[in-house]
């Protein structure tokens, strides 16, 4: 929809000459204003809520004064017609029915070339009712213009794809000025700022802003030719006086493998390792069937059996050697291989992917692959990446879906089991569950997303990059319409000490900012100094609006007294899980569960569902 073609023809402006019908949904106007021309006003009616019911009132008598300015700023020696519907009264806040009745009467009564609507909504319980009606005046050729909330969030209806998009920028000095945006949800920046228009009380008033920015875009494209979006967006495109290209416009990790991670049947494992763990003891969450395990005789894990978490299989550990690539397993899944290539002083990726290629399998890499398989071009692979990412100034959308967080104190504490756990949970019970993960096989158990940023990671972001593509992932989730969405972090959240920067938890700390959580669980050890566990709490809460609901106490610990670093390997006995647990609950004032114990996973889960309710 969005033309980009310069060497389009452009409509000639002939101004003053071609009139047009411009409907206004705003506060008004004041008819006694000397700068509003009252013989070109057509229609003017109030649409206002009276309990559970919407009225249409004749009349629209402005009493805050933003409508008078939006008219006055359209009405500058124009020959053109207008249509108004005044839908705020004192406060210029968007009644989301009120807004929703109004552009489906517009559709019913008013035969109208541009609406302009400076104003917006973002918080959209309705966005697809909101979006239909705009849609069906986008296709009776009617071209909105609407403007951008002035907080930076995303708003609607300037975000619909059917509806030109503007906001305010500081290279837009004069009136004419405009700044047009290839591949983008903005379409185009107007002039918003600070310039004296008439007003109700005072008479004028100094205003700047995107709602003044849309006015003056209207006014431009009702002096054009323009008779469709298509041809506003074309006129835009040739009048302005700069142009934000698609080029310099995208925020992109130009990563982009076939994606074979929804669509295995059969799969293999290797090696068997940390990350390969939650795959084997919740393959019940998979929809693939696991075929076999396998790992070097050099780790000592040939031979070992593992057990699922239901208890219900059991899978042998087998060597690599053995795999009978003629067999009918579709996909190799391939763990992290730094330290097995390490360990072994072998290649492991070029060797896996030489059997894939020869016979024909397909590969999720839970490492980068993309130098590897240069290599090898018709093994079908997959990883986890993220890819083009559109521009949209920093504008973040408001979740409206209940965002649950599962955190930590640090790391190899038990999290993504946690969430396994909580994820099945929710389905059994018949939850609709959106999910965003931060480990590799994220999307092997069919989570909506995954932003992998812990051990190999390869996924990397600004902060403000970072956070804006987990507030777009939340909102592509919420879209589904999911009933609740949960996303799990990374190691600890914030830093235990500060002796050393690989000890800071800035991407932690950006991937809570970026899911912004309305509730939290966190993962604590056995071992963790309980202030610490306070002060991560304090954290979290303090950093948004978001409570701590419950902690979750990981009972294993380090073989050794002096020996604090690897990973905890000796649980503890049950007289000093219970000591600590009641020492949380007695210090945080938050209850405590014990993970892995099935009945308190089940109390943990009533605890979150009561939460939400």
């Amino acid at each position: 929809m969005r033309n980009s073609d310069k060497n389009a023809e452009a409509p000639k402006t002939k101004k003053g000459v071609f009139m047009k019908r411009i409907c206004i949904v705003d506060s008004g106007y004041d008819a006694e204003n000397v700068h509003i021309n009252k013989e070109q006003i057509e229609k003017a009616v109030t649409i206002q809520q009276c309990g559970n019911e919407i009225r249409v009132i004749e009349g629209a008598e402005d009493k805050i004064g933003h409508g008078t300015a939006v008219l006055s700023v359209l009405q500058s020696g124009d020959r053109n017609s207008y249509s108004i519907l005044k839908i705020f009264d004192d406060l210029l806040e968007c009644n989301e029915e009120v807004l929703l009745y109004a552009l489906q009467y517009v559709y019913d009564n008013i035969e109208c070339d541009i609406l302009n609507l400076s104003l917006g909504i973002t918080s959209c319980t309705q966005k697809r009712q909101l979006n239909d009606i705009c849609r069906k005046l986008y296709d009776r050729n009617t071209i909105i213009v609407a403007a951008f909330d002035n907080s930076g969030a995303v708003s609607y209806p300037a975000a619909f794809s059917c509806v030109i998009g503007v906001d305010n920028d500081l290279l837009c000095k004069k009136r004419d000025d405009l700044v047009y945006v290839e591949d983008s949800m903005v379409n185009v920046f107007a002039f918003g700022k600070v310039q004296r228009i008439p007003w109700l009380y005072p008479k004028y008033m100094f205003v700047s802003g995107s709602s003044i920015a849309c006015a003056h875009v209207t006014r431009l494209l009702a002096s054009s030719e323009a008779d469709t979006t298509d041809k506003a967006i074309s006129f835009l495109y040739q009048a302005a006086g700069y142009v934000l290209s698609k080029e310099m416009n995208t925020k992109s990790n130009e990563l982009k493998p076939e994606k074979v991670s929804g669509d295995i049947k059969k799969a293999i494992l290797f090696p068997y390792n940390k990350e390969m763990h939650s795959v084997v003891k919740f393959d019940n969450l998979l929809p693939f069937s696991l075929y076999g395990v396998y790992d070097t005789v050099k780790t000592g894990n040939v031979g070992r059996k593992i057990k699922t978490y239901d208890g219900n299989r059991e899978y042998l550990i087998q060597d690599m050697k053995n795999i009978s690539w003629d067999e009918t397993f579709d996909t190799v899944i391939l763990g992290h291989l730094e330290e097995y290539n390490d360990v072994t002083g072998q290649d492991w990726m070029k060797k896996m992917l030489t059997f894939c290629e020869k016979y024909n399998k397909k590969v999720y890499c839970f490492d980068e692959a993309p130098d590897a398989l240069k290599d090898f071009s018709t093994v079908q692979a997959d990883w986890p990446n993220k890819s083009y990412i559109p521009n949209k100034f920093g504008k973040l959308y408001d979740i409206c879906c209940p965002v649950l967080g599962v955190f930590g104190t640090g790391a190899r504490q038990g999290k993504y089991t946690l969430q396994l756990i909580l994820r099945e949970m929710f389905l059994e019970q018949g939850y609709t569950l959106g999910q965003i993960g931060s480990e590799p096989s994220s999307p092997l158990f069919g989570m909506d997303d995954v932003f992998h940023f812990g051990y190999n990671k390869y996924f990397q972001m600004d902060s403000q990059l970072f956070i804006e593509a987990l507030n777009d992932s939340l909102n592509t989730i919420q879209e589904k319409g999911v009933d609740i969405i949960l996303a799990g972090c990374q190691s600890g959240t914030i830093p235990y000490g500060f002796t050393n920067v690989r000890y800071t938890t800035c991407k932690q700390i950006d991937f809570l900012t970026g899911i912004n959580p309305d509730k939290v669980v966190l993962c604590v050890n056995i071992f963790d100094d309980t202030d610490y566990i306070k002060r991560t709490i304090s954290f979290i809460e303090s950093l948004g609006s978001c409570d701590v609901i419950a902690t979750v106490l990981f009972t294993m610990t380090f073989a050794g007294e002096y020996s604090m670093v690897g990973t905890p390997s000796k649980k503890e006995s049950a007289e000093n899980i219970a000591l600590k647990k009641y020492e949380i609950e007695g210090s945080c004032s938050k209850p405590c569960f014990e993970s892995g114990n099935k009945e308190q996973m089940q109390e943990l889960f009533k605890l979150i569902v009561e939460n939400f309710s």
